[in-house]
């Protein structure tokens, strides 16, 4: 009598834990599966003496009889129902593995693409030739010799000295004309600077010029000082053209040394990106190889044929047998074939950062073209509207198509499709 009710007893426990096994989906399958064999096991066991001791107390316990068939049918649907479930645990962590080799695999291949955009971005950053064209373009403005606005600073300071300084004399003061304006043109063409002027070189020739008036006045009684502050006023206008002119320029310079700096180090970052993504996959590589340029590295060691190639390898030499079955639940774990999510982080990063800086460099280019346009239009005292208008156009004209060189050779469009692919979701 005891031993029938231990019996039941038991099948009450089975029951409980079958129903544990239906509230604990979140288990892992391989632990589900464990308990779900062991529970045959006890099963078949219990069974074989269940029916012994039935054929021994028939007759006399039929009630306790039926009540003990009663749980050994509802142990077996737990155990049926046990069984679907653990099935379909095992069909989604199937799919779950593959899923996830697949989406590494995919990264692996793809990273590449995206690094050989990057790269190619980064490097289009660089002054190219369509910057030096609109920058030479301003540069040549500083030329004294330069007419593009309608004057020469040689001839006018000539003129402004005949005007003020030599006014039809030979000489003043005892120093030649014809010496002094020799002197002159050699200061324009060749400026001594201080260090304070090195970024003025003509305004540091206008103050030589001027200085050397002074030192000439104070020799003698032909110039008087309204001569000099006249000749001072008119030079005036030109020193604020230049001033203008260099300014704007120092002020263009600072900003794209200030973008080669960003460009340098999100270079360096994309490196460490590669040099990761080379270690993961290929952990036997020699540490030599790390020294080597980006260039080099995409070229030789991470670029897309040879990652599609190899990642391919793993799994058909590793995880797939004679039948060309895969075996996901193993490759999921391979450290090889890992692409984590914060290297996906980084590669937004690094998109960001190149939408960024070229977004930077587009804003320079049109401060600078603002800049240079005010000085250009305080310089109509001394220039030609004409030539002026003509001037500010065709540099503004240059800026649009630096702006275009510049999107077009760092292709953003396709950095940011290149990054999509990372973010691979399966269908």
């Amino acid at each position: 009598m005891n031993r029938v009710f231990s019996i039941v007893l038991v099948f009450v426990l089975f029951a409980l834990t079958g129903l544990r096994a239906q509230n604990s989906l979140s288990d892992s399958v391989y632990v589900l599966y464990e308990k779900y064999f062991e529970m045959v096991q006890v099963a078949d066991a219990l069974t074989g003496e269940l029916a012994q001791r039935v054929d021994s107390v028939a007759g006399t316990m039929g009630a306790d009889i039926e009540k003990v068939s009663k749980n050994y049918e509802y142990f077996n649907e737990v155990l049926k129902s046990n069984n679907k479930k653990i099935s379909s645990i095992s069909e989604t962590q199937l799919f779950t593995n593959k899923t996830l080799v697949e989406r590494n695999m995919a990264r692996a291949v793809n990273s590449t693409e995206f690094v050989e955009a990057a790269s190619t971005a980064l490097n289009a950053l660089d002054l190219t030739n369509q910057i030096f064209a609109y920058t030479d373009q301003i540069t040549a403005l500083n030329n004294p010799e330069n007419t593009e606005l309608g004057f020469s600073l040689g001839r006018r300071v000539n003129k402004i000295l005949e005007e003020e300084i030599f006014q039809g004399r030979s000489r003043v003061n005892k120093v030649k004309k014809e010496k002094f304006l020799t002197v002159v043109d050699n200061i324009l063409k060749n400026p001594i600077t201080t260090s304070f002027m090195e970024g003025l070189p003509v305004v540091g020739s206008i103050k030589s010029i001027v200085d050397m008036v002074v030192n000439v006045s104070l020799q003698g009684g032909d110039i008087d000082v309204a001569e000099v502050t006249n000749m001072q006023r008119k030079l005036s206008d030109y020193v604020v053209y230049y001033q203008g002119l260099a300014r704007a320029l120092l002020q263009f310079e600072a900003k794209v040394n200030s973008i080669e700096v960003k460009t340098d180090a999100l270079k360096l970052l994309l490196k460490n990106y590669v040099q990761d993504r080379i270690k993961t996959i290929y952990p036997e590589t020699d540490l030599n190889v790390f020294e080597l340029p980006l260039n080099d590295l995409l070229n030789d060691n991470y670029n897309y044929p040879k990652m599609q190639r190899d990642v391919g390898e793993i799994i058909s030499r590793d995880y797939t047998d004679a039948r060309g079955n895969i075996f996901y639940s193993l490759a999921v774990n391979d450290q090889r074939l890992r692409f984590p999510d914060f290297a996906v982080g980084q590669s937004r990063f690094i998109t960001d950062e190149i939408e960024a800086i070229t977004s930077e460099y587009e804003a320079a280019l049109n401060s600078y073209q603002k800049t240079i346009e005010e000085v250009l239009n305080k310089s109509r005292v001394i220039g030609n509207d004409a030539k002026i208008d003509k001037k500010i156009e065709d540099l503004d004209i240059a800026r649009v198509e630096v702006i275009e060189a510049i999107k077009r050779n760092i292709n953003l469009p396709k950095i940011k499709k290149s990054y999509q692919s990372l973010v691979w979701e399966s269908n």
